[in-house]
């Protein structure tokens, strides 16, 4: 098992950020790459960066995979298309990336949210034959929302993608079953809970996605250090324990007060690979 930490353009310098992973004991980083990435990452940063074992994870921010009007959609998949094909340069450990489509408006009705799943499994297939040809692997990762965020859903796009690999967030499955349960959506009834993820891709997974989660006004929210919250972490990675998954990616970016530190990385880290290496914890 590989252990990773998360990386975006705001952490600079850039060689600075890498070198404190390095420090820490992090195996990898998976990269975000948001704009103004790769658009504009320098010359220099791409010599840094290739000094290290990287992973990547898609850009998100204004991205609709799963739009079911044509010209929006095709703007998503070819900035994505993009992104996977600068990856490529780095021989990466994977590339994660998000089918999102917005929950409001004419999208929450059933006939218009059964366009969304087609265009969502759609752009997987796209970018999985893509990643084929670079010879990357490609992971899709459930939404902390009600769109791609349940497991028939997941199910759905990975069925229809031969050499596509599921990057398990397990607080995004969380704070999306809130979700889905609390609203009128067509996958209400459905059973989301963790033994549901775990049964039904335990072959599938190549990486899990970890953070804490608290409850905030009634409601989930991820991304906290690894012990400030409820998650019952020795159920959970000895579930993660029986599956296909090869890397473990520390997504962590909350705290209550203050900022993310060094001693939270190293204490979350240490954690995690503790429990995962003592099997009379599992």
């Amino acid at each position: 098992m590989l252990y990773g930490k998360d990386l975006w353009y705001g952490e600079k310098p850039l060689e600075k950020a890498l070198k404190l992973a390095d420090k820490l004991g992090f195996d990898f980083i998976e990269l975000s790459i948001d704009y103004p990435w790769p658009e504009k990452i320098r010359k220099e940063e791409v010599k840094i960066l290739k000094n290290y074992d990287l992973a990547f994870h898609a850009p998100w921010v204004a991205i609709c995979l799963a739009h079911p009007q044509k010209e929006i959609f095709d703007a998503s998949l070819k900035i994505v298309r993009k992104a996977l094909i600068f990856s490529s340069k780095f021989n990466p450990l994977y590339f994660s990336f998000h089918i999102t489509a917005p929950f409001h408006g004419t999208f929450k009705l059933d006939e218009i949210a059964g366009e969304i799943l087609k265009k969502g499994v759609e752009a997987a297939k796209s970018l999985s034959k893509t990643a084929e040809d670079l010879g990357i692997k490609i992971c899709v990762e459930n939404n902390p929302e009600i769109f791609f965020g349940s497991p028939k859903q997941i199910e759905l796009v990975l069925s229809s993608c031969e050499n596509l690999y599921f990057n398990f967030d397990i607080p995004h499955s969380i704070v999306a079953e809130y979700e889905i349960k609390r609203k009128e959506n067509p996958f209400r009834k459905e059973k989301t809970g963790l033994k549901t993820w775990f049964s039904r891709f335990n072959d599938k997974i190549l990486t899990i996605h970890l953070s804490d989660i608290k409850i905030k006004n009634g409601e989930p929210k991820d991304h906290y250090p690894i012990g400030d919250g409820i998650l019952k972490l020795e159920n959970i990675l000895s579930l993660v324990k029986k599956t296909s998954c090869n890397y473990i990616l520390l997504e962590i970016f909350r705290k209550d007060k203050g900022k993310i530190g060094e001693k939270d990385f190293e204490k979350s880290l240490k954690k995690v690979r503790g429990l995962m290496n003592d099997r009379n914890k599992l």
